[in-house]
């Protein structure tokens, strides 16, 4: 029995430019999208994933852009209502975009049986699920709420994106670890606009069906552990790394999902276009994932390279520069990035940053290696100020009482010994990170203005040289006023920071 049409229910949660804030289906989200701001929801992974969803809609329904042509001239004309609007009626009309129907279940498998049966937090990276708990929640699975169908459908998308690794046979989404870059236009349309890359051929559309438009695998395939490889962007978009299927409560709520692996993506020349990527040695091409420190820390690899043809950062990145090219887009524009941090199945973190892109990059060819030489400076006296750290910590710890215990691999991780355990424990390099970070949002605020090379590199030598400071001095001040053996192992354990402030001042003063 069908229920819950995606298409017209409201389920997506939206603001409008006027503010107001509302929940659209499919149709009214796309043929309205001139006068939505953003899509919003209080799970970052959510907002990520509607937005790939609806790309891929917006793939099939155009069937392109094919090329940067077709493309430049969808963005002035905007989205054509009639043929999303045709699209939209045709696979509704076929049960493909119902929550619930008999053979087509929208993003589940029917043939999954309920003896596979878990709680609805399973489908959540936010909340605690019975294999894996999340820090700060406290979600109990054997006394959970039902949820609506408009946030099953919500966190059915989210699944199909950012689902990860685990044990049983269960691999991540495509991008489940990468760093998924928006760039944000003056309404949805434009945001989706900007994202919209045309395919690298014509070919590709006849074979890049997305989740809807394919005929469901049995139960027995997806236990057989099938791989394959993408076949476009909305393939890529709506991977089925879970085979799941909703289970509703008499009262028409979900309060469980039988959930069992899905297919695993394997590696192709097909790369996302929302996602950075890096070269290494030992491992080859691979994507840029979430740290600790934030994107900031690494924002020199959504950048276009000079001097690369692998052309590794995001493709939505390098179709800005285009697009500002042919007075498209203004000289800046907001860029948010969503992503989460797994270690197997274990969620480390998911976040949601914002940033202003100067989007004449593509008229600075070196911009990319000129912020990376900027983030290496802060990389530099970060690891000076760690080296005082761990000086310090081998003077503090034991006073000569004991040997050190060393960091050491215990079941696949990597256990912290006493001194990584002392550092960890002052606090004093996040302290110096987030000192830094609203000073690399006015690095990017400035490139976007046009401000010389020079000035902005000796204001981030000042911001370098101040967060160095101000970090060390007040984290060393506090343990001055002990005992004398405190007070000589900071002075012992301060040199490479003083060593690194004074050449910090030496290049400043060199820009007087």
């Amino acid at each position: 029995m069908r229920k819950f049409n995606l298409v017209d229910e409201k389920w997506i949660p939206v603001r409008f430019l006027d503010g107001s804030r509302d929940e659209l289906g499919i149709s009214e989200t796309l043929l309205r999208s001139s006068e939505i701001a953003v899509i919003e929801d209080p799970s970052p992974l959510v907002v990520a994933a509607l937005h790939r969803f609806l790309l891929a809609v917006l793939y099939r329904a155009l069937e392109g852009p094919t090329d940067i042509e077709q493309a430049k001239a969808l963005f002035k004309a905007g989205l054509p209502g009639g043929r999303i609007k045709a699209y939209l009626e045709k696979w509704s009309g076929n049960g493909r975009f119902w929550l619930f129907d008999d053979k087509y279940p929208f993003g589940q498998v029917p043939s999954v049986p309920e003896i596979e049966a878990e709680p609805w937090t399973k489908l959540t990276a936010e909340h605690n699920a019975t294999t894996s708990k999340v820090l700060f929640d406290h979600t109990d699975t054997k006394s959970l709420k039902p949820i609506s169908l408009a946030a099953a459908a919500k966190w059915v998308v989210a699944t199909l994106n950012f689902s990860v690794r685990g044990g049983r046979g269960y691999r991540p989404s495509p991008s489940a670890d990468g760093i998924i870059c928006i760039p944000i236009g003056k309404d949805l349309q434009q945001t989706l606009l900007c994202s919209l890359v045309p395919y690298p051929n014509r070919t590709m559309i006849v074979s890049d069906l997305p989740i809807w438009e394919r005929e469901p695998s049995s139960y027995s395939e997806f236990k057989s552990g099938q791989e394959r490889i993408a076949a476009g962007f909305a393939d890529l978009y709506t991977w089925q790394a879970r085979a799941m299927r909703l289970l509703q409560t008499s009262d028409g709520q979900v309060d469980r999902v039988a959930f069992i692996p899905g297919f695993g993506h394997v590696e192709s020349e097909l790369r996302d276009p929302m996602v950075p990527y890096m070269a290494r040695r030992d491992t080859g091409i691979e994507q840029v994932g979430f740290e600790e420190r934030g994107v900031w820390a690494s924002f020199d690899s959504l950048l276009p390279d000079a001097g690369s043809i692998e052309g590794l950062e995001p493709k939505v990145i390098n179709y800005l520069g285009i697009l500002s090219r042919s007075r498209l887009v203004g000289a800046a524009l907001p860029l948010t990035v969503i992503g989460q941090k797994f270690t197997n199945a274990s969620v480390e973190f998911w976040r949601m940053e914002r940033f202003t892109l100067p989007i004449n990059i593509s008229e600075n060819r070196y911009l990319k290696s000129e912020i990376h030489e900027l983030l290496s400076l802060a990389n530099d006296a970060g690891d000076s100020l760690e080296w005082s750290l761990r000086e310090l910590a081998k003077s503090m710890i034991t006073k000569g009482d004991r040997e050190l215990l060393p960091d050491k691999w215990v079941a696949g991780k990597l256990k912290s010994g006493d001194v990584t355990k002392f550092v960890k424990s002052t606090g004093v390099l996040p302290q110096y990170w987030t000192l830094l970070e609203s000073h690399f949002q006015t690095v990017l605020s400035s490139y976007a203005l046009s401000h010389s090379s020079e000035s902005i590199r000796c204001d981030w030598l000042k911001s370098v040289h101040n967060a160095l400071h101000t970090a060390w001095s007040h984290y060393s001040s506090s343990l001055s006023t002990g005992d004398a053996w405190a007070m000589r192992a900071v002075v012992k354990a301060s040199k490479p920071t003083r060593v690194k402030l004074a050449e910090l001042k030496e290049e400043i003063e060199k820009y007087s």
